[in-house]
């Protein structure tokens, strides 16, 4: 069994003049095999390297030897991407599942200590995925799955871990082929992170034991984005949304003049207009479908500032 010093982790930052930091091994290029029983040498089960960065719940379940997570030569590009699927463990369902930081395996009372020394605020979560999800039995009603793909910026104020910011992503959609997602990061505290999360999964709620058995997600060439990076409480433009039927609504604190985009998770524009000196604004939704949307506010003095819509 592997053990980490979460506090000792030594973090080999891959940065440029812009100081944008990269998570290492987020191509999905470099896999380790684990041969877990020395009695059967021919077993193994695949980790993600490196493996300070990175793990998954196959340590759990290795006594039943069929594994969640694995290396995949269905890649988007290059040689290998991460393939999860939400298998059947003793009649339970078990995601397939990847994250930052360590388990403590224990099979049902698993562990997973999540999160990675980081200090850069990137503007967004990018990559490829595409997602076959099934369907369980939810109270007696038969309930698609979902998969859940997340990044939480946080630091610890000696008390407790606070979020900073999220980037996340949930979706039942079935999607054959390789799609890229854009998730802009949704910042709520000022204060810069010492942490990052990233957690890819078959399925949403496969930490409660919930999910439809064959949900498989594939991921790969995940990335942060910098480009559009700013202080968002120094530039912050003072908004409120109200959602209604059909449509959202956008209450200024102060009259509002500049443009304003809204767009799918794969970066598809759907809605763009401009607009002078407007304290409440209407975006519709009605010919939209049900889904997540980037909403994307560009003041005429150059603030910027990016949100997340979510269309019943």
């Amino acid at each position: 069994m592997r053990k980490f010093l979460f506090s000792i982790f030594v973090l080999s930052l891959s940065l440029n003049s812009f100081a944008q930091t990269q998570i290492p091994g987020s191509d999905f290029e470099n896999w380790y095999q684990n041969f877990y029983n020395s009695s059967f040498p021919s077993l193994f089960y695949w980790e993600l390297e490196p493996r300070n960065y990175w793990d998954s719940p196959n340590e759990g379940v290795s006594i039943v030897g069929d594994f969640p997570t694995e290396r995949t030569s269905d890649a988007q590009s290059g040689s290998y991407a991460a393939r999860m699927e939400t298998k059947s463990v003793f009649s339970v369902p078990a995601a397939g599942t990847i994250f930052t930081g360590y388990l403590i395996p224990n099979m049902f009372n698993t562990r997973a200590m999540l999160g990675v020394p980081f200090t850069d605020k990137p503007s967004s979560f990018n990559g490829y995925f595409k997602y076959s999800p099934a369907y369980y039995s939810k109270g007696g009603v038969r309930t698609i799955d979902s998969c859940a793909i997340y990044a939480l910026l946080s630091y610890w104020d000696g008390n407790q871990r606070v979020t900073i910011a999220e980037a996340s992503y949930y979706t039942s959609d079935t999607i054959n082929n390789y799609t890229y997602f854009s998730i802009p990061f949704v910042y709520s505290l000022p204060n810069t992170p010492d942490t990052i999360t990233v957690v890819f999964s078959s399925s949403k709620n496969g930490a409660s034991f919930v999910g439809g058995i064959g949900s498989t997600l594939y991921i790969d060439n995940v990335s942060f984005d910098y480009s559009n990076s700013i202080d968002k409480f120094t530039d912050k433009i003072a908004y409120q949304k109200r959602y209604e039927k059909d449509q959202i609504n956008l209450i200024f604190e102060k009259a509002f003049s500049g443009e304003i985009r809204l767009f799918t998770i794969n970066a598809q524009e759907v809605f763009y207009q401009k607009f002078n000196e407007e304290e409440s604004i209407s975006i519709p939704l009605n010919n939209l479908h049900s889904g997540v949307y980037i909403l994307e506010i560009t003041s005429q003095e150059g603030k910027r500032m990016t949100d997340k819509i979510v269309h019943l």
